[in-house]
């Protein structure tokens, strides 16, 4: 019976997000994003960054999967780190 309860507390405890690769800031600098913060380019996707008025431009082949069906963005303090787009998108 304790084992069954330490599961349900670890399983209910992880994050919504927890699904982001390590390499792409451990969860610390990644965020969902809102559709309208996308846009389809001929070739990839534009995406606004959060740390300037820059606009990272981010090709298809290093686009990856999101895992919710929702874009989402790893961003350091000047670089995109990572792209996650839902398949089929836009």
């Amino acid at each position: 019976m304790k084992a069954l309860i330490c599961l349900l507390l670890l399983t209910t405890s992880a994050g919504a997000h927890d699904w982001y690769p390590r390499e792409c800031c451990s969860q610390k600098d990644c965020r969902e994003l809102q559709d309208w913060e996308v846009t389809e380019t001929n070739g990839g996707y534009s995406v606004a960054s959060d740390n300037s008025s820059a606009i990272y431009h981010t090709p298809y082949a290093k686009t990856r999967p999101s895992q919710d069906k929702k874009f989402h963005k790893c961003e350091g303090k000047s670089t995109l780190l990572c792209f996650f787009a839902p398949t089929g998108s836009m």
